[in-house]
């Protein structure tokens, strides 16, 4: 009501500066016609109530899909198709979540969580580029929300026995025994303080082996 009440101050529109079509602006009403669901995220009565509010955050507030799902040509997510399959975006993959979350090590609701809020797991890696902010941001989330967003998430993936993760990086360690050749040599000296496999160096207190990351 405030800023509703303030004299206007007079200020000429910013030319366009977009080369052609894109500073056609009535494109964007057709391009919002195609790809734009209004309204709110649409509950499911058979699920529970932290299933639909963890819904709502990753479709809705959280945009999760911008890019964490494919586009096509002309910008449009691809969620019918490839919801959260993965997309690369600035430089950076987002990796699928869900049913084609990849890794040697199923997420669970708990390090999700972790991850979400620390920006980091033993078992799966450390959040970097565009997914940096999304981790501040939700570091200070209510922890509720976040736990909604990872029951979501991992409902969507596939069943899978469990998987010990420090057994599996240790084994994977124990077979790397062979001589060092050039590219591992140069793995070990530019990546192995954050990625040695085993007992290397730590940084920050944590160790994350590539053998266990989800991205790759």
């Amino acid at each position: 009501a405030w800023l509703m009440n303030q004299p206007p101050v007079p200020q000429a529109v910013p030319e366009t500066r977009l080369a052609f079509p894109f500073n056609l602006r009535p494109l964007m009403g057709l391009w919002t016609a195609l790809y734009l669901q209004p309204g709110p995220v649409a509950p499911q009565p058979a699920r529970s109530a932290e299933w639909n509010r963890g819904a709502a955050l990753v479709n809705g507030l959280g945009h999760c899909t911008a890019c964490h799902t494919p586009r096509d040509a002309s910008g449009g997510e691809l969620a019918s198709t490839a919801y959260l399959a993965g997309a690369l975006g600035d430089g950076w993959q987002a990796p699928p979540l869900g049913a084609l979350a990849r890794g040697p090590v199923p997420w669970t609701e708990a390090a999700l969580v972790q991850y979400l809020q620390r920006g980091h797991h033993a078992e799966h890696g450390i959040a970097g580029g565009s997914m940096a902010p999304v981790v501040q941001a939700l570091a200070k989330a209510p922890l509720a929300d976040v736990q909604a967003m990872a029951h979501y998430l991992v409902s969507l993936q596939p069943t899978a026995p469990p998987v010990d993760g420090q057994a599996l990086g240790a084994h994977t360690a124990r077979t790397h025994t062979a001589p060092l050749g050039p590219a591992q040599r140069m793995f070990e000296s530019a990546f192995g303080a954050c990625h040695h496999e085993g007992d290397g160096p730590q940084l920050l207190g944590m160790n994350h082996p590539l053998a266990l990351n989800s991205t790759l």
